[in-house]
């Protein structure tokens, strides 16, 4: 009692009144019924021709995987609803899997070998599976599955279709679909098993598709399965038939478990096993794969939240269990979860009910199904992978560009003539080449622009911005991104190439490349970088590399890149202090530099009119010297004190939530600070601090006051200094972002 308690809780049986609880057991049962079916068809695709007589423990096989991860998931799944079990994508694979093992086997003529090495196959490849899964979701791995290639899934997932198909017809006829068996397969004694099963197969297609009521598929099946059996009987009354061929053939329920001794794992060839591990790896990436499809699906489908990592745990613990008793992969099953939500489920006893019913047929006599007729088991799987063709070989067309369809169609090619590993491993190579051909078309340069309409936040005096407008050409800004590789670094290198050798634009002396949005790096891409410092040293060009992050750097350096003793090229922290530094060469070579060391009153001569002003203007400030370091104003703090810098340099701060700082602007001699909150009364939204020992003059508030009183000229002057200032700023922003945009 103690152990059905907790599952009485999880199910919330004891919640369900009646009329909720009759919905969730019929719709258990009528999709449990489906599964059934499923399970068998997947049995007989794997234990056919050569391992049919095993078909009976391939059968348990089957329904262990649908009652224990039927259960499981069913119980812990983040969807209330949820039902697992064995899946047509693993199933293909494994179906792919045991026919190799079977023909290696045979082949060799140790036939005792043959069931055990197929049997520990598929409990390896669901230990494995359940591993995977596992690790996954408590390593929290999940979201990089997502990374594959969507062309190259609905590649896998056609050739998962065309398997499917070719192999249906070994259920029902003992053949599969090919080339070489097509003559054989429209002989009339053949004809007849299989031609019944393509009608049915094209019957559940077109019925579930344009009826899709839960009941319709449940319906459908226990109809074939009864409306052959009431015929069959009917003609034996006039001609005596023969079983053989039409039915599954009877065994007992014994039949159904194969249990693990000493001998059968002595018997077990390790070295086929072992050839093998390409079809283990292909099953496992895959089925991570498709309970990450199926959990997105639902969640869209449903409108509920999933925890991705959990289902991956969920789906593992319970493959790990299957394993134990030798079960074949089962998990998450998008098309059942569906049915059976939309059969009126809305509690998890659903799912366990779907369980439980595959299960009893583990504990019940199994002679019923040997009233399952061939035909509607190979046509289930014709539905199947008659579905997948449509919608990943024909359907695509319509959905996918047309180089994405072409590889779909390349890798359903590939896995018809070379198998699943082949297939894939071609579909990721062509898929991995097609990136890197369309990133390399991509944009490496997300802005470009020069040092005339993007300049330093360096607010520098009056005449030093119109020198620097009239020659900020001479800098040219390119913004990276991405990830740099020799197709896109080569593309830089001809893009500045072009532009160094274009004589109808401006003459560059600077070519300032920010790092900033690019994410890395390759090899490859620092020769680019390499010919791309040699090319402007030839042309009496700086290269100025910014925002360099510490491994790009390290690749740079240890490349031969960034050189000790090399003047044409200059790194520098962030790209405002590369253009600064471009912006101070260009001032070096100009008389106008010896202007910061000017008095203030001789600075402020072109805004007043006469000595007479300045020199009244002056009378209302008060000069003060402040040393390096020293900070003049802190964000959020008030101040009624307005700034102007006679010499020195002040840089204005922005404090960032996460406690660090980022610059705004720095300023220099004839340059204003504090205006905005010394105006508008509120508290500062910067911090400033002086970079060198600077002499200010400062304007209070009261003088302010006095002065308007006593000198309005004097101040009328000085407002309109303040404006013109404000203004210049304004014209640079407004210039900054229309050549961003």
């Amino acid at each position: 009692m103690s152990l059905i308690t907790p599952i009485l809780e999880t199910i919330h049986l004891q919640k369900l009144q009646p009329p909720k609880l009759l919905p969730n057991l019929l719709a258990g049962i009528a999709v449990g019924l489906v599964s059934l079916t499923y399970s068998i068809s997947f049995a007989a695709l794997l234990f056919s021709g050569n391992l049919s007589p095993y078909f009976p423990q391939g059968v348990g096989s089957a329904l262990v995987s649908s009652a224990i991860a039927g259960t499981f998931v069913a119980l812990r799944s983040s969807f209330p609803f949820a039902i697992a079990g064995p899946d047509s994508n693993a199933a293909a694979i494994l179906a792919m899997m045991v026919s190799a093992i079977t023909q290696e086997i045979r082949s060799s003529s140790r036939v005792e070998q043959l069931f055990p090495t197929v049997w520990m196959g598929i409990a390896c490849s669901t230990l494995l599976a359940g591993l995977l899964l596992y690790a996954m979701g408590r390593l929290r791995l999940g979201r990089w599955a997502r990374f594959i290639p969507y062309p190259v899934m609905g590649g896998f997932l056609a050739g998962t279709g065309w398997e499917i198909t070719r192999n249906s017809f070994k259920v029902m006829v003992g053949l599969p679909l090919g080339w070489d068996e097509l003559p054989h397969l429209f002989q009339f004694p053949t004809l007849i098993h299989w031609l019944p099963g393509m009608l049915f197969a094209g019957g559940l297609i077109a019925m579930t598709q344009y009826y899709p009521h839960p009941l319709v598929l449940p319906t459908l099946l226990l109809g074939a399965i009864a409306g052959f059996n009431l015929l069959w009987h009917l003609l034996q009354v006039f001609v005596p038939l023969t079983p053989q061929g039409w039915f599954l053939e009877r065994f007992s329920s014994n039949q159904l478990w194969h249990s693990w001794n000493a001998k059968s794992i002595m018997q077990v060839d390790w070295q086929v096993l072992a050839n093998q591990s390409g079809a283990l790896i292909v099953l496992m990436v895959v089925v991570v794969i498709i309970i990450l499809l199926n959990s997105t699906g639902l969640e869209l489908v449903t409108e509920q939240e999933s925890t991705l990592d959990s289902e991956l745990c969920t789906n593992g613990i319970a493959n790990l269990v299957v394993a134990l008793y030798g079960g074949m992969v089962g998990y998450l099953s998008f098309n059942r979860t569906l049915l059976l939500r939309s059969a009126g489920a809305n509690s998890r006893l659903a799912g366990v009910t779907a369980a439980v019913f595959c299960g009893a047929m583990l504990l019940l006599n199994p002679a019923v199904m040997a009233y399952i007729p061939r035909w509607v088991l190979g046509g289930v799987l014709l539905m199947i992978g008659g579905k997948l063709l449509l919608e990943w070989g024909i359907y695509a067309w319509f959905k996918f560009p047309h180089l994405d369809y072409a590889l779909i169609a390349l890798i359903l090619v590939s896995i018809a003539l070379r198998g699943f590993v082949t297939g894939v491993g071609i579909g990721v190579i062509i898929a991995c080449a097609l990136f890197i051909f369309s990133y390399s078309r991509h944009q490496v340069i997300r802005h470009q622009f020069s040092g005339a309409t993007y300049p330093s936040h360096v607010c520098r005096s009056f005449p030093e911005q119109r020198l620097l407008r009239q020659q900020g050409d001479q800098i040219q800004v390119l913004l990276l991104q991405g990830y740099l590789f020799f197709g896109t670094a080569n593309t830089l290198l001809e893009q500045v190439c072009q532009r160094l050798r274009d004589p109808a634009l401006p003459l560059i002396r600077f070519v300032v490349l920010d790092f900033r949005l690019v994410s890395g790096l390759d090899s490859s891409a620092v020769l680019s970088f390499i010919k791309l410092r040699q090319l402007v040293q030839k042309q009496e060009v700086r290269l100025v590399l910014t925002h360099l992050a510490p491994v790009i750097w390290q690749q740079l350096q240890q490349g031969g890149c960034i050189l000790t003793q090399n003047n044409s090229l200059q790194v520098c922290a962030d790209l405002e202090r590369g253009i600064e530094w471009c912006e101070d060469q260009i001032l070096a070579t100009m008389p106008l530099r010896r202007r910061r060391a000017l008095p203030l009153a001789l600075q402020l001569h072109e805004f007043f009119e006469g000595v007479e002003q300045v020199s009244s203007f002056m009378g209302y400030l008060q000069k003060t010297q402040v040393p390096v370091g020293h900070t003049l104003f802190r964000q959020g703090e008030l101040s009624d004190t307005l700034y102007l810098i006679e010499s020195g340099q002040v840089t204005v701060l922005l404090q960032l939530s996460d406690g660090q700082t980022r610059r705004l602007r720095t300023l220099g001699a004839g340059m204003s600070l504090g205006e905005n909150s010394f105006y508008l009364g509120t508290p500062h939204k910067t911090s400033a601090i002086a970079d060198q020992p600077s002499t200010l003059y400062c304007l209070s508030q009261t003088n302010l006051q006095i002065m308007r009183q006593e000198a309005p000229q004097v101040t009328a002057a000085f407002g309109d200094f303040i404006i013109r200032l404000l203004a210049e700023r304004l014209i640079y922003a407004y210039e900054e972002i229309e050549e961003l945009l």
